[in-house]
């Protein structure tokens, strides 16, 4: 879809997302940083465009059916 990923750097999703790249990875279990995380994706539209966009580019060469 695009948008831009704030998430937990956990098992697989570590594996796919790399933070600042094509998400905004955050401590898995720590709330701050996750709120931090999310406020900075609402307030900053270019970081989260960049990101989302990473973020799809990916999941089509990488992560489709075909792959």
């Amino acid at each position: 879809m695009g948008k831009g990923i704030v998430a937990s750097e956990r098992g697989q999703i570590g594996e796919v997302l790399s933070h600042d790249r094509n998400a905004w990875l955050v401590p898995p279990g720590e709330v701050e940083p996750l709120a931090d995380g999310i406020y900075r994706l609402v307030t900053d539209l270019p970081l989260r465009a960049r990101l989302g966009a990473a973020a799809r580019c990916e999941v089509i060469a990488q992560h489709t059916w075909r792959q």
